[in-house]
């Protein structure tokens, strides 16, 4: 089959790319013709979603424009395009008029005014209202986004533009149950909107994961993502002194992402680390798949500290591969794979604190045999799950829309 899949980014920034980069290499892999578009050319100092050493053509609309993209992409014939994270909304109908598409949902696409899902007053809590006028009224009082009146128009715009193109759209694929139910709650048919299983690429060897706390002094911690307010990285950041003061010994954090808040969060990294003894904290950046790998593999625990309602929440599967377990706030998506005691724990998140979060790291922490059983749950978890049976229902979506 001739798939075309277009998406914003043309290089890995977050786990819904470094998703794509499995999909690509899987679709290829089974005999599929593929031609990749990108919105936008590359971020600094990450890698491409596609491997230069793959005979795909690459195409990005930052470099052709809209026009000659799309020029190519129907010279190339696709008998499907698959669409992931669009920008830009005219583009994204055009591709869709023009095309067989099926949408790949990663965020509340359509489905909220700011696409964020939260609402910050009086604290961060998830939001559950169905997009519409009535978001207008209360995007200011709730702090739905800015405080700019002709920015709360734009957004609305833009979003009611995108709600309306859901229905353009031949199907939507999820990979949680929590965003299927959002676009059949926003009024997609429940038969064109369909759950992938989760999508588990390759598995580390449990053996090749960290041994046992009890072998090494300190605790390493680890977040990995992108460094945004919602991602709750300053909630990890606070929760450290009160981590090492309950387990009484040290705990090293280390956070891999870049993003706005990354200057902020080394900020008060230095606070937390200059008044509590034993409590460490590096910075590495954007990391690419084999440091990210060598961080899970040194992890005894992954943090996910989101406080707003995560789509999915693609890193936690991707650490349960290597047996660490997850902790994060019950938020969106996330606790469809991180099962409560079982492959980690979720903190409470109404709303979500710094003391529940630590409450709940701690939890996993304390007891040596009780981490190692939420190494192996999660580790056996990831492995019920292969990248295989993820792209077998999305090839029958894909034969079901060209027919």
């Amino acid at each position: 089959m001739r798939i075309g899949i277009v998406t914003r980014y043309a290089s890995i920034v977050g786990g819904a790319q470094s998703y794509l980069s499995r999909l690509v290499l899987r679709l290829a892999a089974r005999g599929h013709d593929i031609a990749f578009v990108s919105e936008l050319v590359s971020w600094p100092d990450s890698e491409p979603i596609v491997a230069s050493r793959l005979p795909i053509p690459i195409w990005s609309a930052e470099q052709l424009g809209f026009d000659a993209v799309l020029r190519r992409l129907a010279d190339w014939k696709p008998e499907v395009v698959l669409m992931q994270g669009p920008g830009e909304p005219t583009w994204a109908e055009r591709i869709a008029d023009a095309f067989a598409t099926v949408f790949r949902a990663e965020n509340y696409f359509g489905t909220c005014i700011s696409g964020t899902k939260t609402t910050c007053w009086p604290t961060t809590t998830p939001c559950s209202r169905v997009f519409g006028p009535a978001c207008l009224l209360h995007y200011f009082p709730r702090r739905c986004g800015g405080l700019n009146p002709f920015t709360m128009w734009r957004l609305y715009r833009r979003e009611r533009h995108n709600n309306r193109l859901l229905r353009k759209f031949r199907a939507i694929l999820t990979l949680s149950e929590h965003m299927r139910q959002e676009f059949v709650r926003h009024g997609v048919p429940a038969d064109r909107v369909i759950r992938l299983p989760f999508p588990v690429s390759e598995s580390a060897c449990l053996s090749d994961a960290v041994p046992p706390t009890r072998d090494r002094e300190a605790f390493h911690l680890l977040f990995l993502g992108r460094m945004d307010r919602l991602k709750g990285g300053d909630l990890l950041l606070r929760a450290l002194p009160l981590i090492g003061q309950h387990l009484g010994r040290p705990v090293h954090l280390d956070m891999a992402g870049e993003g706005p808040e990354r200057v902020s969060w080394e900020g008060l990294a230095e606070e937390v680390t200059s008044v509590c003894h034993g409590v460490t904290v590096r910075f590495h950046g954007w990391v690419r798949s084999d440091k990210r790998n060598e961080l899970l593999r040194q992890a005894d625990l992954l943090v996910v500290p989101s406080i707003w309602p995560e789509p999915f929440g693609h890193v936690g599967l991707e650490a349960a591969q290597h047996g660490v377990p997850a902790v994060a706030f019950a938020v969106g998506g996330i606790p469809e794979w991180l099962q409560d005691g079982v492959t980690g724990r979720l903190a409470p998140s109404d709303p979500p604190t710094v003391e529940g979060l630590a409450e709940a790291i701690c939890a996993c922490l304390a007891d040596d045999s009780k981490l190692a059983a939420l190494r192996r749950n999660a580790y056996e978890f990831a492995s019920r799950f292969s990248m295989d049976s993820h792209v077998e229902v999305m090839e029958e979506v894909f034969r079901r829309v060209v027919g």
